[in-house]
């Protein structure tokens, strides 16, 4: 926590932006590896039958060069972006209500009392729930203005934190707003009471 009262996202966060942004890398990991077992096992011949022998080595070799520096540019690129979205993100909740910070070049700050938050979401994706990591995300009353879209207006997005935290920063805030915890639907209804 910062001397303004801000709280930032815990390092887990990064990590997990981190991982989010290294699929292009990823991609052209493989790539790269599958260049490089063509090359050593001389399964280039389809390249052989277009150049001829001494230009598809070389073409070989330009591949593997230039997709080996993309390679090490898209991990550079994800771990910077994901430093600059793990540092311009920050939350607080004080005696008036929540409110967030975030942005890099820009920045935004969203102030909301606690009587406009209707409903608090903790929501997991496959990847999120391997990681124990969730968004929460804070519905509050919609704008009436025209040019706004509704949807995005009304939800205030926490990305990445820790199930736990998640949870417990859902339970303060629901508490704080005087909103009752939704509780899941049961699959069966209770049974009716019997009437003689």
């Amino acid at each position: 926590m910062d001397k303004e009262g801000y709280k930032k996202l815990g390092t887990r966060a990064f990590y997990f932006f981190t991982l989010e942004r290294s699929v292009p890398a990823l991609c052209l990991f493989i790539l790269e590896c599958v260049f490089i077992v063509i090359q050593a096992f001389g399964g280039f011949e389809f390249l052989t039958n277009i150049f001829g022998q001494d230009t598809a080595s070389l073409v070989l070799d330009y591949a593997v060069s230039i997709v080996l520096a993309l390679f090490l540019f898209a991990c550079v690129f994800a771990l910077l972006s994901a430093y600059a979205a793990y540092s311009a993100f920050r939350y607080k909740v004080d005696e008036n209500g929540f409110a967030i910070e975030q942005g890099i070049f820009s920045k935004d700050e969203i102030s909301l009392p606690f009587k406009q938050i209707q409903n608090i979401d903790v929501e997991q994706s496959i990847l999120y729930r391997i990681f124990g990591m969730s968004n929460l995300v804070i519905l509050t009353a919609g704008h009436e203005d025209k040019g706004f879209d509704t949807r995005e207006e009304s939800e205030i997005v926490i990305p990445a934190m820790t199930f736990a935290d998640a949870k417990e920063l859902q339970k303060f805030l629901l508490e704080k707003a005087n909103i009752d915890e939704v509780r899941p639907i049961l699959s069966t209804p209770p049974s009716s009471p019997k009437i003689s």
